[in-house]
């Protein structure tokens, strides 16, 4: 079993949903980076609960404590380790359905793995809140990037029926100002209508969230199985809820013809362009120098108040249960922040891995330059 994930920027995972402490470990990073904790509390403010009626209103501060890596604010070459606490912890929903496993959810595979001494408590390590570290570490990431140009972008573009195309540049932060992630103020409202309407009936729904990465160079990345689709699926779908990813004009390319689906280049002051970007700015496994784009599909919050069918695991029974709790009408609106770190985790991984951390070091020194 394997909690962690990178080749030369590794991530680790620590902790459960209700224990004391969940937590994550940056292993990696060359010293002389500085590490901004306002930043990082700044992007853990944008995943935590209960920041409207749409998220669950389990109250969690997110106060963290970096315990190692750091000099005085700064990379010191060690691992980075960070620790948060659970504070808002109530278990006894938890302690009655605890041998009826709950439709859409990790229940019965981990009983089938790990038996009693599995950890059932809001989840254990496979809830949402494990994602709360990976935010904290991949905003790290995600200052790096900024730092060398590159801009992760993402945002809901579906909840429902309801869909929004970008058609219009969208900043980085903008989708934060909307309660639904959505970066248009008449596609925001009728999300919240639809949501409303859901929350009363004590259903859920699913989301789409499109990211868009700008300003990574071309070259980036490896051919067959590390090829940038392969390093970004790996994590994707390791965020709990995400079920289906595609790049590009993805599925689309089933009904395209060759002549619709190419990326023509061009040259554009001096450097190459393509004219069209199909191919989600990878080719090959590798980057293009185009924006990397794509979209993960998140299925609808399991847990909701109307009764469904289950089993009893120790009488061998059919049983109805309807969950109660504090859960999100759509979990894709607080997985915005955790792909756009998830994402940014990748690409800083494939970068360092590319170019033996030489643009890091360039970074370090013009940190240094400016202290």
């Amino acid at each position: 079993m394997s909690f962690s994930f990178g080749q030369e920027l590794v991530v680790t995972l620590f902790g459960e949903s209700h224990g004391q402490y969940v937590g994550g470990i940056l292993d990696g990073l060359p010293s002389g980076l500085p590490v901004n904790e306002e930043t990082i509390k700044k992007w853990l403010l944008r995943r935590r609960p209960g920041n409207s009626e749409f998220t669950s209103q389990r109250r969690e501060e997110d106060s963290f404590e970096i315990i190692s890596g750091l000099k005085e604010g700064v990379t010191n070459g060690g691992p980075v380790v960070i620790t948060m606490r659970n504070s808002d912890v109530v278990s006894d929903p938890y302690e009655k359905i605890e041998f009826i496993p709950r439709p859409g959810h990790a229940d019965y595979p981990a009983w089938i793995r790990y038996g009693r001494y599995r950890d059932f408590r809001g989840g254990g390590f496979f809830s949402g809140r494990m994602t709360a570290p990976l935010v904290a570490l991949g905003s790290i990431a995600i200052e790096t990037l900024e730092k060398l140009g590159i801009t992760p972008l993402c945002y809901v573009s579906r909840i429902g029926e309801v869909a929004f195309k970008q058609e219009e540049p969208v900043g980085m932060d903008e989708p934060y100002n909307f309660k639904t992630r959505i970066p248009s103020s008449d596609r925001n409202q009728a999300a919240e209508e639809f949501l409303m309407g859901l929350m009363r009936k004590g259903d859920s729904v699913g989301a789409e969230i499109t990211a868009r990465i700008s300003g990574v160079p071309a070259g980036i990345g490896d051919p067959f199985f590390d090829s940038v689709e392969s390093r970004m699926s790996h994590l994707m779908f390791s965020i709990p809820a995400v079920k289906g990813i595609e790049f590009g004009s993805g599925f689309r390319f089933s009904h395209m013809l060759g002549s619709e689906a190419s990326d023509p280049y061009r040259i554009e002051e001096g450097r190459v362009k393509v004219a069209e970007n199909h191919n989600g700015g990878i080719l090959g496994g590798l980057t293009t120098s185009a924006d990397i784009e794509f979209r993960v599909a998140v299925k609808p919050t399991s847990s909701i108040k109307l009764q469904q069918d289950s089993v009893d695991l120790v009488s061998m029974t059919n049983r109805k249960i309807a969950v109660k709790g504090r859960h999100d009408p759509c979990i894709g609106i607080r997985a915005v922040p955790v792909v756009q770190a998830c994402a940014s985790l990748v690409i800083l991984d494939l970068m360092i891995s590319s170019s033996s951390t030489d643009f890091l070091k360039k970074l370090r020194k013009e940190e240094e330059g400016r202290t």
